[in-house]
């Protein structure tokens, strides 16, 4: 038997009662920092009397575990000069017994310092989860489920970081009720309660996964844009509005309904988070000034009424030659996804768009990984299988204003509007390490399913057709070195990204 401390436990501990510390250390130091309204004064306070709870459990526990390891170190000394002293003078084995009880010593103060350990790990990993669970329920609005005003001031600060320092662009929204008083004044407060849940789920419902929705305070609702541009945040603005002012909220048998202003900017050079917040804000008043129940949005310089043209104004589609039959737009029967031609109709109107307004458009092309192969080896469940698992991930990742479609019998294609190259490859990554995470079983086997991505983004020579037709060929350039990761497609040639830059957000 090992007759020393355990090192490797030791260190756990050790590590483990100073990232514990740090951790509580410094979500309750940004707490206590942070400008808060008279409500979020309050719960700072509560939440930074938590924090200072949890860290004095914490630093107990490692003063604790530090004392039983120095007086465990000491004892274990002793016993050993002990047996040193008695080998030393022994003669003929006339001491044997003694020794060995010494020994017996040793070890019995070893295994109570590995029980000791034990049970300070497993209370270690209680006070983690319990840490854990505060931060979660400090960045959640208690009411509406979704980031509050501590989560989105973080947040706005992370993407204020990225936009100095690599030029990923961001826009921001902020909404409010309109008439949110005089409504609790007739409906009372509960049923306005239910009203914000309503508000929160549609402002959701119009935006992405990687939109950062938060309460900002109140009535007031507040989304980040990441990797989005102002024309792109315009539309999701408007498809907000429109949701709340068509939603109808049912309290206690009663249909209710509201509408709401809003406001959006766009990060510029040199712009801090206030600055952003204050523009954006500036726009929100403008809209209640003018007749609420609308969006403006700030320039830099002044705020503007969101209008969008009518479509007898907008430019015409471009057709194909008389003698060139396009085919007849249909839904896919087996995904309930649209074909390619919608894809390329829609794609053609956003083109239109991005010469208009010069905001961003590119495609994401998937491609599922050794599909005949896989059907070859399992049959058609195999199929029926792996289509299911990437069209779902597709309309649960996705926004209202994205285009999803089903090109070819694996291939699938996205069309994301005011969308940078650099984030439709975060896009692409996440999209596919969710899609090979994805536990799936074919007749109570694990089955694996991962897809071949390409990315483009589209430039002044780019139609419908060469826009798509360039992520295919992405796609198909990552199907052939390896699969399973992601290529771009620049214009003249495809480029496999490493797996870092997948995840850039």
């Amino acid at each position: 038997m090992d007759t020393q401390l355990s090192p490797s436990l030791l260190t756990i501990l050790i590590l483990l009662s100073e990232a514990a510390a740090g951790i509580v250390l410094g979500w309750w130091l940004r707490g206590t920092v942070r400008p808060a309204t008279d409500d979020a004064e309050t719960a700072s306070h509560l939440d930074a009397q938590h924090a200072r709870e949890a860290l004095e459990r914490v630093r107990a526990l490692t003063e604790r575990v530090a004392e039983n390891v120095g007086a465990h170190t000491t004892r274990v000394q002793e016993i050993s000069d002990e047996i040193s002293a008695k080998t030393a003078t022994s003669q003929g084995g006339e001491s044997g017994d003694d020794i060995l009880a010494s020994i017996s010593q040793l070890f019995a103060a070893n295994e109570k310092m590995h029980e000791q350990l034990a049970q300070a790990e497993n209370r270690m990993k209680e006070q983690a989860e319990e840490i854990e669970s505060q931060v979660t329920i400090a960045r959640t609005d208690a009411l509406t489920g979704i980031d509050n005003r501590r989560a989105f001031d973080d947040d706005l600060q992370q993407c204020v970081n990225n936009w100095h320092r690599l030029k990923t662009p961001f826009s921001m929204l902020i909404l409010d009720v309109d008439h949110f008083k005089k409504f609790n004044d007739t409906h009372g407060h509960q049923a306005g309660d239910e009203v914000l849940k309503g508000v929160a789920r549609a402002i959701a419902d119009c935006t992405r996964d990687v939109d950062l929705v938060s309460r900002y305070g109140g009535e007031e609702f507040a989304v980040i844009f990441p990797g989005t541009d102002l024309e792109a945040a315009k539309i999701v603005a408007e498809k907000a509005r429109s949701a709340i002012e068509s939603s109808v909220f049912h309290y206690q048998q009663t249909e209710l309904s509201v509408r709401a202003s809003l406001g959006i900017a766009q990060a510029l050079d040199d712009e801090t988070g206030a600055s952003l917040v204050k523009r954006a804000d500036t726009a929100l008043y403008l809209a209640k000034e003018r007749s609420r129940n609308c969006c403006f949005y700030h320039d830099g310089q002044q705020g503007h009424l969101l209008e969008f043209a009518d479509e007898k104004e907008a430019e015409p589609p471009e057709t194909a030659p008389a003698d060139e039959e396009s085919p007849a737009p249909q839904i896919d029967p087996q995904t309930g996804l649209p074909d390619r031609a919608v894809l390329l109709e829609d794609a053609t109107r956003r083109i239109a768009e991005w010469r208009r307004y010069e905001s961003p458009l590119s495609t994401i092309s998937i491609i599922i990984d050794d599909f005949d192969e896989r059907i070859e080896q399992f049959g058609n469940s195999a199929r029926d299988l792996m289509l299911k698992v990437v069209t779902q991930f597709l309309q649960a990742s996705m926004r209202d204003m994205d285009a999803v479609a089903r090109c070819e019998t694996n291939l699938f294609a996205i069309l994301i509007p005011g969308v940078t190259l650099e984030h439709a490859v975060g896009v692409a990554g996440r999209l596919r390490m969710a899609i090979s995470r994805c536990a799936v079983q074919l007749a109570g086997t694990p089955f694996e399913v991962t897809v071949s991505l390409g990315v483009a983004t589209a430039t002044a020579d780019d139609d419908a057709a060469s826009l798509l037709g360039r992520s295919e060929l992405a796609a198909a350039h990552t199907a052939e070195t390896g699969g399973n990761a992601t290529s771009i497609h620049d214009g003249e040639h495809c480029e496999r990204i490493d797996v870092e830059l997948e995840i850039v957000e």
